[in-house]
């Protein structure tokens, strides 16, 4: 703490605004230009920056205006932000369905995955099933991102020979394991509300 004010604050507003300079940036490329893989990453930077913009205003579940509780919208809007990125990534990585079968079948499925997630853990959430269902549940979905990362990784190094896929695919681990990260060190800091 700094003078009363709390650094986390401080990066978050940094963060917030980097995104958001993003978002309207290739926003405005877009409108321009009109490709849709820009249209595909402005996307997932209005909804990071969305996400972001959230934790700044509503950082804490114990908050009492704590808004919409019951659908989990810290979780909730994360994930939606992956699964935006995983979107972007699919269609910047231009994944040939005869040639990278495989990681073309994960990368286009996920988002339905991502999906079908959010409303399992929203219900658990609501629900009064143990608390171990939702860690778990979390762990695991970002255990397959981060393993869904890495494989579109390994397929592109192998194929691909330009630096160009490789930052976008070790962008796409780099983003999944400090998710891990956030979320481990969130739960070691409050082992008892892993909801959190």
């Amino acid at each position: 703490m700094f003078n009363g004010v709390y650094i986390d604050y401080i990066i978050v507003i940094f963060v917030t605004g980097a995104i958001l300079l993003a978002a309207i940036y290739h926003t405005i490329l877009y409108l321009q230009r009109r490709t849709t893989l820009l249209a595909y990453y402005s996307t997932y930077l209005w909804f990071t920056s969305f996400y972001v913009m959230f934790r700044f205003f509503y950082p804490s579940h114990t908050e009492t205006n704590y808004p919409f509780v019951f659908l989990n919208p810290d979780e909730t809007f994360q994930m939606l932000a992956f699964a935006m990125y995983i979107r972007f990534m699919g269609m910047a990585l231009d994944l040939d369905p005869g040639k990278e079968k495989y990681a073309y079948f994960f990368a286009s499925k996920s988002k339905y995955l991502i999906l079908a997630y959010i409303v399992t853990q929203i219900f658990i959430e609501d629900s009064n099933a143990p608390n171990s269902m939702y860690l778990i549940l979390k762990i695991l979905i970002r255990v397959y991102l981060l393993f869904l990362g890495l494989y579109l990784l390994i397929t592109v190094m192998l194929v691909r020979k330009k630096k160009y896929y490789y930052y976008l695919a070790a962008g796409a681990v780099s983003m999944i394991f400090f998710g891990i990260i956030s979320s481990l060190s969130n739960l070691l800091e409050n082992p008892l509300n892993v909801t959190t």
